[in-house]
Formats: C-alpha cells, structure tokens, sequence
C-alpha cells in the first residue's frame, strides 16, 4: 500500500484547495495543487513559499527540525497590498485638501439616494454618501457643496517634515527592483503613519485613491487619453446577469464611452 501525504489550503480563491506532494525541492517536500498552485521551501529566502504562478505570494516561517509546511503564520508580500511611483506618492501630497466627511472621517462619495434624508438639512434625496458600509451619513448637493467651500480655506499640503518621514518609512524597491511607495512596509503602515495626522487631512484611504488616481492620470495621458475617465469594473463578471453602477461627474461638453470587453475598462 502506498501512502499519499497532501495538504488542504483555505483563504484566497486561486489559492485553495488540495495540495498533493510531488517529490522534493531545495531538499524540503514540494506540494502541487489541483489547479498548477505550489508549495515549496525557498533556501535562499529560508521560509515556505506559497504562490499559484512563478512568483511567490505568501511566505512562513519553517519550523527547525519539520518537513512539512506550518498550518499558521503565513504573510502575504508587502508589495501585494499596493505600490505606487514616488512621483505620484509626492504629487497626492501636494494636491491633500479636506473634504465633506462623516464622523469617521470617510470621505463622502457620490451616489444619488432619493429615499435618503440629508443629516445637515434633512431634507428628502440626497446626492453624496459615506461609502463605508458600516455608516448611514448622506448630504444633500446644496450641503455638500456649502461644506466643502467651508473647508476650501483650510485646504494645505502635507508639511515637507511630515512627507520626508513618510518616504523614509514607506519608501523602497518592488520585486522588479522598481523605485516605489509602498502601502506596507517592513512593519509600517500607511494607515497608521497618516492617522498621526489627524482627521482634517481625510483618511489613509482616500489619500492611496489619490495616488492611484494621480498614476493613472498619468498612463493615461501618456496613452492619449488625458481627457478620459478611467472606471474600474470586476473582471471576468461574476455572473451573465451582473448589475453595476458608478456614479462620475465630468466637465465636459459631450461624452463617448469606449468599453473593452476583454479588459473590463471604459474610456
């Protein structure tokens, strides 16, 4: 009788699933899942590396004297949760101005309610909501536009001291050995580093959609499409009867939306 020695991962969709061991690798087991997914140990890096392509995405800590991967303690790569170029990263920074937020300090988003009272004016349909879900706030258009003229005056960049320290935490080379920004870094965090900063400067949140937002202001202008507005849609859809709804404004005198069907993106 022949034994078979697997592994069951749960967490990550392309992840998940059985792994069987397929002989070894770096002198450690190698675990193939059903899907083309690996587990494996990395000597150079000494930990177990985890990953649906070539490319690492999680990695443990290997426990002295077992050969077998650990059950806990898995860390997803730093650069996973975000990166961005310095560029952009300095030119959100100048451009940091407050916005009409709900008592958390989440950035209103536009989204027309008719059934919503305005918590200013309470008046019935409301044009701007809180997008975290935990949080009923809305405000009328009038309101929301009588607060952000109101803030308008305390609008500033981030202090050079302030940026400078959050470069010196959050700033590094990607896996390509790229120039860049990260959103975690070696133990920082941009969440954590900018809630120093207080409420009247928005959230971390807002401010890394701005870095986003600068980026692709820039790929885009350099595509050709600097007078375009980039929406991003989930891609494949989940179901052939998917519904979506983005609400945008755009300054402009007319208005042709290309949609690609194989990248999701609209221009």
């Amino acid at each position: 009788m022949q034994m078979s020695y697997g592994v069951r991962v749960t967490g990550p969709t392309k992840l998940a699933g059985k792994y069987e061991r397929s002989g070894a690798l770096n002198g450690m087991p190698l675990y193939i899942g059903e899907n083309g997914q690996r587990i494996w140990f990395d000597q150079g890096l000494e930990r177990w590396c985890l990953s649906e392509s070539e490319e690492w995405q999680f990695t443990a800590q290997a426990v002295p004297g077992v050969q077998e991967p650990p059950r806990a303690g898995w860390e997803a790569p730093d650069e996973s949760w975000g990166v961005v170029p310095p560029d952009a990263f300095q030119k959100a920074a100048l451009s940091v101005s407050p916005a009409p937020s709900c008592s958390k300090g989440h950035q209103l988003r536009p989204d027309v309610r008719t059934g919503h009272s305005c918590d200013l004016c309470r008046v019935s349909g409301t044009a701007f909501r809180c997008p975290d879900s935990g949080c009923d706030y809305d405000l009328c258009a009038p309101c929301h536009a009588k607060t952000l003229e109101e803030l308008s005056s305390e609008a500033r960049p981030i202090p050079e001291d302030q940026l400078a320290e959050l470069l010196a935490k959050l700033r590094g080379k990607d896996s390509a050995g790229n120039d860049v920004v990260y959103r975690r870094f070696k133990g920082a965090s941009l969440q954590e580093e900018w809630a120093k900063m207080g409420k009247s400067m928005g959230t971390a949140e807002d401010f890394w959609t701005g870095c986003v937002a600068k980026l692709a202001s820039s790929m885009q202008e350099a595509a050709g499409f600097s007078h375009g507005v980039l929406l991003e849609t989930e891609h494949p859809y989940s179901a052939k009867r998917f519904s979506w709804r983005k609400v945008v404004q755009l300054k402009t005198d007319a208005l042709e939306v290309f949609f690609h069907s194989r990248t999701g993106l609209a221009f």
